[in-house]
């Protein structure tokens, strides 16, 4: 399994690139991927989801969105009719608390930022689902800091998951380089197209080369998101209650027909605009 946490480079730099290094031409995101399912080898087997279609462009497109879209004319419109306030006094609207302006976080959100973060925080709720246990600690330190690739292997029941993190579009060729040549071989990698991770991108304020020169600003970064996690009262992303309430009452489970259709996307070849 490869996620590629940032939408624009990792897609566009490491989708065609990882479909080449893998021999499965079936692909699935992350979350919806349940790993406590074991290949009868010992391997957790998963793989990134990236699905062409030669036949498509972007008439195909244009046609059906005008089939699930009609022109409303003027007149249709009018026909509609004004809308009344006093039409709704009569409906009964129960008060309710109003929801979280920034939703329930996770310690395992938080560390998303920093390279490493997004495999920590899947091997956080993957290794509870494998062994059936609670862990001990949920820090997986051996995937955190700056290093451009750091590798891992974990003994999970049993099962034997090698993960490896990268970060820096130089540091994923690399890395996907040995994979492809038989070199190295994971269960589970992680891509950010920023060095050091979102901590590191284009969106964070800039810093000045005499305070770059002397400090490396990438892990200062880094450890905020990691202190804020360890004081955070949840730890683990599975345990969100929010999380879990949209899976009971709409999303049914992780890996459902219907999580899948709604939580994945398809990428499928565009023509280069000229």
């Amino acid at each position: 399994m490869t996620v590629v946490t940032c939408p624009v480079y990792g897609v566009e730099k490491f989708q065609r690139p990882i479909v080449r290094c893998s021999p499965h031409p079936d692909i699935a995101t992350a979350e919806q991927d349940d790993l406590s399912q074991a290949e009868p080898n010992g391997e957790v087997q998963a793989f990134f989801h990236d699905d062409y279609d030669d036949d498509f462009d972007d008439e195909d497109f244009d046609d059906d969105f005008d089939d699930d879209f009609e022109d409303i004319s003027d007149e249709e419109f009018d026909d509609i009719g004004e809308i009344d306030e006093s039409d709704f006094d009569d409906i009964p609207i129960p008060d309710e608390e109003f929801d979280p302006v920034f939703g329930v976080a996770s310690g395992a959100g938080h560390i998303f930022g920093a390279t490493g973060g997004v495999m920590e925080a899947a091997l956080r709720t993957v290794a509870e689902l494998v062994t059936g246990k609670p862990l001990e600690s949920p820090d997986f330190k051996d995937v955190r800091g700056t290093a451009g690739i750091k590798e891992a292997e974990y003994d999970l029941a049993g099962t034997k998951v090698r993960v490896a993190v990268t970060s820096g579009l130089s540091n994923a060729a690399k890395l996907l380089d040995s994979i492809k040549s038989g070199e190295k071989h994971y269960d589970f990698i992680e891509v950010m197209a920023c060095p050091g991770g979102c901590v590191n991108g284009g969106g964070q304020p800039a810093v000045p080369a005499y305070v770059r020169n002397n400090k490396d600003v990438r892990k200062i970064r880094a450890s905020a998101l990691y202190n804020a996690d360890a004081n955070m009262p949840l730890r683990k992303s599975h345990e969100n209650p929010v999380v879990k309430e949209i899976y009971d009452t709409y999303l049914e489970k992780p890996g459902s027909h219907k999580a899948h259709d709604i939580l994945h996307t398809r990428y499928v070849r565009r023509k280069a605009y000229k």
